[in-house]
This record gives C-alpha cells, sequence and structure tokens, in this order.
C-alpha cells in the first residue's frame, strides 16, 4: 500500500522557525496518525477525511506552541522507530548454511546467495563444542575488563610487532572509513596470529632479513599463538608478579577456539570451492603458509549516533578470502549491500545470528579471485543499544607470498575470467600492509 501522507495547515503565533518545521514534519509519511493529530491538536482541528487518500488537518485559532512542539518531538520519535523497524525487517537476507546437511548441499545455497549479491551467511551445524565457544567469549570478557596497565603489555612497540596485539581506537585515532566517520572508532581489540606471521609479513614487504634477525624474528618461527609483548628476548613468557593463572587461562582458552576456528574455516574453503564448480581442495595452495589473523573486539556501553558519523567500527569490506564472527548476540552489525552507493544514500541492514551460530562473510581477497562474482560486502558496527558488545574475528588470510588472480568458472560459466587473464596482483603481504595504511594504522 502506498504511505498515506498527512498534511497540516496551522495559523497560530510561535516562536520564529516553528512554521517552517510544521510544514517540514507534516509530510513525513506513516509517522502521523489521525489519533495522535487528534489528541494534540483536540478542540482547535476540524476533520475531513476521505474514504480513500490522505487526510487533511484544517487548524485555525490559536495553539498553544508547547503542545505543537511535544507533537513534533513525538512525529520525529516516530519516525526514527519506523526506520529501525524497516532496518531490521531486511536483516533475514543473509542466507543460512547448516553443515549437518553436507558440503555439497551447502555449496549450493551458497552460490544461489552469491550470484544473488550475498556476500554475508549465517553458519550453523559447525559443531565446536558449547565449552570452546563460551571458553573463548570468557576469555574476551577478562581481558577488556583488565586494567590499562595490563592491556598495554600487548601493545605493539615497535613496527615489527604489526599489525599485531592490542590497540584502543580512540586513544591510537583509528579511523577505518575517513569518508563517513567525524570520529575514531569507538573499540578497543587485541590481534593474535602465528609465531611466524612476523617473519613472513615482513619479509614479504621488503624487510632485510638481517633486520628481522636483529628483532629476533627468524624464519623458524612455528605455528604457535604469539602474544606479542608477553615474550622475552628468548622467546620464553614473561614473568608476572601477580600471576595468578588468569592470564594463562585466558590464553589457553583462546588458543583452544583458533584451532577450532581455523578448521572450521578449512571447511568454509572447501565449500566455497564447490560452489564455484572447482575441485573441493582447489584453494588449498593459496594457504600454503597463512597469515590467519584471530581479532579480539570490544565495544563500550554507549549508545552512539551512526547518522553523526560516530560508530563503533567503521565501513569497510575485509581485506581476506573469509572471515568467520563470533559475537554475544548483542545487535550492533550492519551491512550495505550495494558498495558502490555515495555515503550518504547508504542503507544499512541489522545481521544478528542466534545464539552458537557463526556469520560469515567473503573479502576483498575471494572477490578478486572469482573476478567479482562472489562480492565483499560493505559493513559496520553501530552501537544503538547503549549496550556493551563483544565479537571474536578469525580472518582467513592467505600466504604472504600468495598471488590472487582471477579463476576461470566451471560448467561453461562464463561470468568469471581465465585463471591467468586480468591484470596480476601484488603479493597479498603488500597488499594488505596497504590495506592496513588506508585505515589510520600505518605499517611503516
Amino acid at each position: 500500500r502506498r504511505p498515506r501522507t498527512v498534511t497540516m495547515r496551522v495559523t497560530m503565533t510561535m516562536r520564529p522557525g516553528a512554521r517552517m518545521r510544521t510544514a517540514a514534519a507534516a509530510s513525513v509519511p506513516q509517522s502521523m496518525r489521525a489519533a495522535r493529530l487528534r489528541r494534540y491538536l483536540g478542540r482547535y482541528s476540524r476533520w475531513k477525511m476521505a474514504e480513500h487518500g490522505p487526510v487533511r488537518a484544517i487548524a485555525e485559532g490559536g495553539i498553544d506552541s508547547t503542545m505543537v512542539e511535544a507533537w513534533l518531538s513525538m512525529v520525529e520519535c516516530d519516525a526514527l522507530k519506523e526506520k529501525i523497524v524497516r532496518e531490521r525487517g531486511r536483516a533475514s537476507s543473509a542466507a543460512t548454511l547448516d553443515l549437518s546437511r553436507g558440503e555439497e548441499e551447502c555449496a549450493k545455497v551458497m552460490r544461489e546467495a552469491a550470484f544473488g549479491g550475498t556476500g554475508f551467511f549465517y553458519l550453523k551445524g559447525h559443531g565446536i563444542p558449547r565449552e570452546t565457544l563460551d571458553g573463548v567469549m570468557r576469555s574476551h570478557s577478562w581481558f577488556f575488563e583488565q586494567e590499562a596497565e595490563l592491556k598495554n603489555t600487548f601493545r605493539p612497540t615497535t613496527k615489527f610487532q604489526e599489525p599485531l596485539g592490542y590497540k584502543d581506537a580512540q586513544v591510537e585515532n583509528i579511523l577505518v572509513e575517513k569518508e563517513s566517520q567525524t570520529k575514531p572508532d569507538f573499540r578497543e581489540h587485541l590481534r593474535v596470529a602465528r609465531k611466524r606471521y612476523q617473519y613472513d609479513f615482513h619479509k614479504e614487504t621488503g624487510v632485510d632479513t638481517s633486520v628481522l634477525d636483529a628483532h629476533n624474528i627468524s624464519e623458524m618461527d612455528g605455528d604457535h599463538l604469539h602474544w606479542v609483548g608477553q615474550e622475552d628476548a628468548g622467546g620464553r613468557p614473561r614473568p608476572r608478579d601477580d600471576d595468578d593463572g588468569a592470564l594463562d587461562d585466558f590464553k589457553r582458552r583462546v588458543e583452544a577456539y583458533y584451532s577450532e576456528a581455523f578448521k572450521l574455516s578449512r571447511q568454509v574453503h572447501r565449500i566455497t570451492a564447490l560452489s564455484l564448480g572447482l575441485d573441493a581442495d582447489a584453494f588449498d595452495r593459496y594457504f600454503q603458509r597463512p597469515l590467519d589473523i584471530l581479532m579480539l573486539n570490544h565495544y563500550p556501553a554507549i549508545k552512539r549516533d551512526a547518522a553523526k558519523g560516530e560508530v563503533g567500527m567503521g565501513a569497510h569490506c575485509d581485506f581476506a578470502f573469509t572471515t568467520l564472527l563470533l559475537t554475544d548476540g548483542t545487535e550492533g552489525l550492519q551491512v550495505c549491500k550495494d558498495k558502490n552507493r555515495p555515503v550518504e544514500e547508504r542503507e544499512w541492514e541489522w545481521i544478528t545470528p542466534e545464539e552458537g551460530t557463526f556469520v560469515i562473510n567473503f573479502g576483498d581477497a575471494l572477490e578478486r579471485l572469482t573476478n567479482g562474482n562472489y562480492k565483499s560486502v560493505l559493513h559496520r558496527v553501530a552501537n544503538v543499544s547503549g549496550r556493551e558488545r563483544k565479537s571474536v574475528a578469525f580472518f582467513c588470510e592467505p600466504s604472504a607470498d600468495a598471488r590472487i588472480k582471477p579463476l576461470a568458472m566451471s560448467d561453461g560459466d562464463d561470468r568469471g575470467a581465465g585463471e591467468g587473464e586480468g591484470e596480476e596482483v601484488e603479493t597479498y603481504a603488500r597488499y594488505l600492509k596497504r590495506r592496513f595504511s588506508g585505515i589510520s594504522e600505518d605499517l611503516q
């Protein structure tokens, strides 16, 4: 149905500018109801209501300006509520992958949704024990509840520790999207990765191995998780005077989750390959020494106005291949399907998974690999509830020396380029460094 429009002609004496506000508010669709006009204009109004079409209220005589101001406030409040309802109504557009139904079935669902423009999915039936999911969330809470003194021990102190470690976006002045933000992100984060991440990343981006050796960064660094600032020069854990075992428990739970998330991410890769008509192991060659990162995000319990450029995390597309996101269920994640729209014309949809399920999304590396057929999705975090929000993101990053070029689709599908066609991109590590620099995390 076409929205009803209520117009009002008012003759009154009030402070300058009020007449203009009244005219503007009167054109808001659906927000004005005949009952509400009767309530606020009462005996001053005469009504003429046609069986079809708009309602016209003609008010004559003097009307108390305070009454009208109160009415305007109600109208504006209703308009905002209606916008939120519309946005929430669009949140169901994300498809659901149920791993308990098998990889082939999930691949069919992914293919249909992805070629329809969807790059976000819900993921259930993953088989990760509830104890592991609860454990990483307990670790998340424990870490961000600590005093700044402890959290700051995880800060990167040299460029060779970047992009890992702890940061406070307000302190570091991190703006993910400068075009739409008026203030830095309202969040803290902690990134962890394998010990060899530092060597692979910095060597591929041009740092001489002798310099890395001087910073105790070696090609022999292994696959165990690296905690920035928590090891001495010999690679041994730094002792703490107040150590009661809580820090070790924190690390143990995060490491257990990392292991499970890694295995799940590879299953998602298999499904993605199958959905493209490729062999299930088609992407393995890009992940011989992956740069996977686990990122704990903490959003404080402060309500912010996204319309004014105040967000928990600015709008962006993930750099990686795919992302696995676990949240505490607090709303805040929004997606924009048309990332090419100007900032002021974007429409945002809510993404809120059920308890125990993941959100997965495509990143820019996968979009490049599929020649734009599987699209990364613009998303942000907006705190509209005023509640604390916790999330754990596992970024599935290719090897540092991987070169992502468009693949040919199978089954005669002509929507992709043949492998090797098109412009060759830089190595993944160089690409990653450039993208980090674009969000004020300048890895010099």
